[in-house]
């Protein structure tokens, strides 16, 4: 399921991406790729809020795996985050 999320997201199909990102995460609700992954999706159509709290969420589950080594995916999910919350910054204005 989490492969034809990717798939349906290289698409730009984000709304079956979504849907097989979010049922990868009800059977699996540990799985920072899957918020991540539908996080982005989230981001590409402008639900900015709702790819917060997936960005969120992710950046949390990963740093609980990887403790205080951190990782290549905690930069990637915080950039993500902060891009994120910049627009939303930026929309306010």
């Amino acid at each position: 399921m989490h492969n034809r999320g990717i798939s349906f997201e290289r698409l730009a199909n984000y709304e079956q991406a979504i849907a097989d990102f979010s049922e990868v995460i009800q059977k699996d609700p540990d799985n920072a790729n899957a918020y991540f992954n539908r996080g982005c999706c989230y981001d590409s159509v402008g639900e900015l809020d709702l790819a917060i709290s997936d960005y969120s969420i992710a950046l949390e589950l990963d740093m609980k795996v990887q403790g205080s080594a951190g990782s290549d995916d905690e930069e990637k999910i915080a950039s993500r985050l902060e891009n994120s919350l910049a627009q939303v910054s930026n929309n306010a204005l």
